[in-house]
């Protein structure tokens, strides 16, 4: 099973190519390899005058609300954004084409400007770049057009659709069910709140946090290893060497339209537009060195030779002769709303934008790890633990006070017959339990003596009951007597002095409690004589 992804540095090759191939992005199986090519194949129509039709099928459909209104009346020193008199009403002149930038996603609201959006197809409506569906797999969590579908739907805190998070009973995002699991599957490991496999994740290729990543080109990742799959629309590995990527613009005089393919002599110079050598330039175009260029839209070339459009972490548009910022790359985002710094959040690792912008990753006494845009740990602080392995709540637990996980994870204070209590990470109890006593002073066994019937300690610790010539027994808490020891009574009723009478040989008592003797006689092995 292969994993791909595709570049945004394709994007710009779409504003040049009059016929749009397929483009493929990262999926996990051939069955969503065969929907994603059933629904890009139908996005872009090519027309007999070079226009595109826009998808049929509409997605969420959230609209950037950046984006201009749909241009009525544009003017420009090129041919490239010019009203005329031919055009029908509601459509501008670009490029030689009239064309309804209402709906063109090659130039929505304007000439040039290319509605294009990270993990989904785009869509122009009423001259507003806007989604139409996200690639399986992903979502638009934060209902916002410009970073797409920044939500990756094997996460735990979008694990098959946005919003549902995995709670601690099941806190892992199966990739291959999209649903939460207790465990990962075998054939998968955890990557921070993730489960992944190794064999064909581009995110976790090999191991966990190795990203496959090619310039201009799909990349793959097969039997744990990065590979390098199609180069994108413009582009070629012209030199041979897979790890550079597609490293050569097919848009050059030393390749104009395929690797190899020169322009020299009676045609030395490169049509961008056409990708083929000529012999000179164009009225619609200009040329730069080598090259016949657009300036209204060529981003090495915007407005004029060499005026180059670049930004930071995103895809450089040049629309009407000036440099605009467009999409963010995948993993980044515009969280500072400045356009000259461009993308300027990895938000695949930023603890302040963690995933998305504005959102904080910072787990409870743990050191915060964003880790593929979902939020994760590396460790607890000291003398707190995650003992429900789950990465959104960090190290819930405090090992020095919790009864339930005193000292470590799991080991739970059971003092017996007591409240129990953890202090200082060892296991202590608050309160004995109504007739127990903790009598051999140690606090972790709790209240171990029943003091209600102990003869060592009856009562209460150290109140041993011991009575002489009886037989004791603590009942309730209290001594008592339960059996005197022959020839011995007790006589006075009294408990304290025990069997106090010796009935063998007292007068008084002669025999039994009560029996006195005559005058004169004695008592003789408890009989009277």
């Amino acid at each position: 099973m292969v994993s791909r992804q595709f570049p945004l540095s394709a994007v710009v090759a779409l504003a040049a190519c009059a016929c749009v191939g397929q483009i493929r992005d990262t999926q996990r199986d051939a069955s969503r390899d065969a929907a994603i090519d059933a629904r890009l194949d139908g996005a872009i129509d090519a027309r007999s005058d070079g226009a595109v039709d826009t998808v049929a099928d509409v997605g969420r459909g959230d609209v950037a609300a950046d984006r201009p209104a749909v241009a009525t009346d544009v003017s420009s020193d090129g041919d490239s954004a010019r009203p005329d008199g031919g055009c029908p009403s509601g459509t501008l002149r670009c490029q030689g084409r009239c064309l309804d930038v209402s709906s063109d996603i090659l130039n929505c609201g304007e000439c040039g400007r290319i509605c294009a959006v990270p993990r989904a197809t785009a869509r122009c409506t009423v001259g507003a770049c806007a989604i139409a569906t996200c690639e399986p797999g992903f979502g638009d969590c934060n209902a916002r057009a410009e970073d797409g579908c920044e939500s990756n739907l094997a996460s735990s805190a979008n694990c098959g659709r946005c919003g549902i998070t995995c709670d601690s009973t099941r806190p892992f995002c199966d990739e291959s069910t999209l649903r939460c699991s207790a465990n990962c599957p075998a054939a998968q490991v955890r990557c921070g709140a993730r489960c992944a496999e190794l064999t064909s994740d581009v995110e976790h290729c090999g191991a966990c946090g190795t990203r496959c990543s090619f310039a201009n080109a799909v990349a793959l990742c097969v039997a744990g290893r990065c590979q390098r799959g199609a180069c994108a629309a413009g582009y070629g590995d012209c030199d041979g060497d897979p790890s550079n990527g597609c490293e050569a613009s097919l848009a050059s005089a030393a390749h104009c339209g395929g690797c190899g393919a020169a322009c020299a002599g009676a045609t030395p110079v490169c049509d961008v537009a056409l990708r083929r050598c000529s012999a000179g330039c164009n009225a619609s175009s200009v040329r730069c060195g080598p090259l016949c260029v657009d300036t209204a839209t060529d981003t090495a070339h915007c407005g004029a030779c060499g005026n180059r459009c670049a930004f930071a972490n995103a895809n450089a548009l040049c629309s009407a002769g000036r440099c605009r910022i467009g999409v963010c790359q995948a993993g980044f985002a515009n969280c500072d709303g400045d356009d000259s710094n461009g993308c300027e959040v990895n938000i695949g690792a930023s603890l302040s934008h963690c995933g998305r912008c504005d959102q904080r990753c910072a787990p409870a006494n743990a050191t915060a790890v964003c880790s593929s845009g979902s939020c994760a740990y590396s460790r607890c602080e000291l003398n707190f633990g995650d003992c429900d392995r789950t990465s959104a709540n960090g190290c819930e637990v405090s090992l020095t006070s919790s009864a339930a996980h005193c000292g470590a994870c799991g080991n739970t204070c059971r003092p017996f017959n007591a409240t129990p209590a953890c202090v200082g990470g060892s296991c202590d109890y608050t309160a004995c339990a109504l007739g127990f006593g903790d009598c051999d002073s140690i606090r972790a066994n709790g209240c171990e003596t029943n003091i209600q019937a102990s003869l060592s300690h009856c009562g209460r610790c150290a109140a041993p009951c011991s009575l002489p010539n009886a037989t004791a027994e603590c009942a309730s808490g209290a001594c008592s007597i339960q059996d005197c020891q022959p020839p011995f009574a007790n006589c006075d009723g009294v408990v304290s002095n025990g069997c106090e009478v010796d009935t063998s040989s007292s007068s008084a008592n002669c025999g039994r409690c009560g029996l006195r003797c005559s005058a004169g006689q004695s008592c003789v092995s408890g009989t009277c004589g």
